[in-house]
């Protein structure tokens, strides 16, 4: 897997555990009295856009990660890079 799609594998993940951990919080609130319903739901629906975005872009970076570990790819790439750097 190239680093880039390794970072950005890491990148995604850490951005779904931190909305998840966000929703919690925001939930606690409503349930403390502290938030509205309505606020409750607005946020939510912020929050279900961005774990649905960080799914997808995490879901990319995997595959791209994995297509170029395959070896037919490894070996179309080595006729553009030269391995002998």
């Amino acid at each position: 897997m190239r680093s880039h799609s390794r970072r950005e594998v890491r990148n995604q993940r850490q951005r779904i555990a931190r909305v998840r951990e966000q929703q919690e919080r925001l939930l606690d609130a409503f349930l403390d009295g502290a938030l509205s319903k309505n606020l409750l739901q607005d946020k939510q629906t912020r929050f279900e856009v961005e774990l649905a975005q960080a799914n997808h872009l995490l879901a990319l970076a995997e595959q791209d990660g994995v297509a170029l570990g395959h070896p037919l790819c490894q070996a179309r790439l080595r006729q553009f890079v030269p391995l002998d750097y």
